[in-house]
C-alpha cells in the first residue's frame, strides 16, 4: 500500500521523535509553599514559561513525604504550565501520579548523564555530526543538531537552538540556546553579540531577566564551572 492510499484510509500515523522537556525537581511538596516559589520563578520570565510542557522529578523530595499530584498538577495549569509526567518516583507515588493523569517518565538523574571532565580545561568533548545554518534563524524556528550547530546569521527573539555540543552564532544571539541537552556539561555557547532570552548548558540555565547576570554583551563565552554557569 502505498502512503498517499494508507494516508486516504488511516486517521492518523505514529512515530518517534525527540522534544525538549523542562524539569522541575521538588523539594518540598507543601501546596502553599510551591505556589509561592512557582509564582516567584514565573514573575521573572513570564513568557520563558508560557504553556511550556514540565516533568516533575521526585528525586530530591524526602522519602516520607506525600505528594498531592492533582493540586500540583492544577497550580502549574492555572500558570499556564502543562504537567506532562513524573519520574524518579516511587511505586506508590508513580500509581497516584498516573491516578492524576501524569505519565511515567524513565528514572534518569542528572548524574546519570554527565560527561566526566576533561583532564585539560580547554579540551572539549568531541562530536560526530555538525550542522550549519547559514539562513538567518527567524522567531518560532527550533534548530536542532545531534553534534554541534553553528549559526553564520542571527537568531531572532522567539528562535530556539538546540544541540548536544557546541553552539556557534556568528550574528547576534536572541531567543534561547541550549548546549549539551543531553548532559554533556562540557559543552560551550559562543557568539559575536549576546542578547539571549535565555541559555542553557547540561540542563543549568540562565535567565535574560536575571538581576543577578543579565545577557547582554558581546563576544560572549557560556560554560559551567561546577554547578555554575558562568559569562565571560
Amino acid at each position: 500500500m502505498s502512503e498517499a492510499t494508507e494516508q486516504t484510509h488511516s486517521c492518523f500515523k505514529l512515530k518517534g521523535s525527540l522534544f525538549t522537556l523542562s524539569v522541575l525537581y521538588l523539594y518540598n511538596s507543601d501546596i502553599e509553599a510551591f505556589n509561592e516559589h512557582l509564582q516567584e520563578t514565573i514573575a521573572k520570565a513570564p513568557n520563558f514559561f508560557h504553556y511550556t510542557p514540565m516533568v516533575l522529578d521526585l528525586s530530591k523530595l524526602p522519602s516520607d513525604q506525600s505528594v498531592d499530584f492533582p493540586a500540583i498538577a492544577q497550580c502549574l495549569r492555572e500558570n499556564h504550565i502543562i504537567p506532562v509526567g513524573v519520574c524518579n518516583a516511587s511505586e506508590d507515588l508513580l500509581a497516584e501520579a498516573k491516578a492524576a493523569g501524569l505519565a511515567p517518565m524513565s528514572n534518569v538523574s542528572p548524574s546519570d548523564n554527565k560527561t566526566e571532565p576533561s583532564s585539560k580545561t580547554n579540551e572539549f568533548a568531541t562530536t560526530n555530526t555538525t550542522k550549519i545554518i547559514t539562513d538567518p534563524v527567524r522567531s518560532g524556528q527550533q534548530i536542532y543538531s545531534k553534534g554541534d550547530l553553528i549559526v553564520t546569521g542571527s537568531v531572532s527573539n522567539g528562535a530556539e537552538l538546540l544541540a548536544h555540543g557546541h553552539i556557534h552564532v556568528y550574528g547576534t544571539l536572541r531567543g534561547r540556546a541550549l548546549a549539551g541537552i543531553s548532559g554533556n556539561n562540557q559543552a560551550r555557547i559562543f557568539c559575536r553579540d549576546m542578547d539571549a532570552e535565555m541559555v542553557s548548558i547540561g540542563g543549568l540555565y540562565v535567565l535574560k531577566s536575571d538581576d543577578k547576570r543579565q545577557l547582554r554583551c558581546q563576544n560572549a563565552n557560556v560554560y559551567l564551572e561546577g554547578e555554575s554557569l558562568l559569562i565571560a
